[in-house]
């Protein structure tokens, strides 16, 4: 139990630490969103934007690749024993990493976004750093690296079951030299495809007299 909890809390901030870097792409790649000072407050100066839904699709993007290559980093490092645990620790992680590159990818520009707030006049113009409006997002990080887990254990147990389904009887091989297996017959030496039977006893190979 004791070595289930540490797989599970080492999987967990293993997976979650590049949310930091994920928030840091996410703000760079983001688009701009303008605010006009209204009463001393942001208000959206283009209601019909689409700024707002491709910062939130870029972040989608983002999360998802990041879940991909986290599944997979998992999926190396998973010994025999702790799937289930590491798995727990993925889908932990994976809600802690989207949390922190959302709020690291926020943070970047946001005070000085509200200092501009707060000493605009109204009808002057702000840009806003990088936020998510869509919260449903968030599970995109832990649902993706879990599903990329999952399926890579199952493509490997399908991959093992064959393999074991293809192997013959041990009843059935005739273990010759070298180890390989043989014609399955007493009276064959070595094994091979060129085996020679022995000769009946006071002839040749054919049964005739010398």
């Amino acid at each position: 139990m004791r070595r289930q909890l540490l797989t599970t809390t080492v999987t967990t901030l293993v997976t979650a630490l590049p949310g930091a870097l994920v928030g840091f792409v996410w703000q760079a790649i983001s688009p701009s969103v303008r605010y006009v000072i209204f009463d001393g407050k942001p208000v959206l100066a283009d209601p019909e934007t689409q700024a707002l839904i491709s910062s939130d699709g870029r972040y989608v993007v983002l999360t998802a690749l990041a879940g991909v290559v986290c599944g997979a980093a998992v999926y190396l490092a998973a010994g025999r024993g702790t799937d289930m645990a590491m798995a727990a620790g993925l889908a932990l992680g994976g809600i802690g990493a989207a949390l922190l590159a959302w709020r690291v990818g926020h943070q970047i520009g946001l005070p000085a976004f509200q200092h501009a707030v707060r000493g605009a006049k109204d009808g002057a113009f702000v840009t806003e750093p990088a936020n998510l409006h869509a919260t449903g997002a968030l599970v995109f990080w832990p649902i993706v690296a879990l599903g990329f887990f999952g399926l890579c254990e199952v493509m490997d147990l399908a991959r093992r079951h064959r393999g074991h389904g293809d192997r013959p009887d041990d009843e059935e091989l005739f273990v010759g030299y070298g180890g390989r297996p043989g014609g399955g017959k007493p009276d064959q030496v070595g094994g091979g495809k060129f085996d020679l039977q022995a000769a009946p006893t006071g002839g040749n190979e054919d049964g005739r007299e010398p």
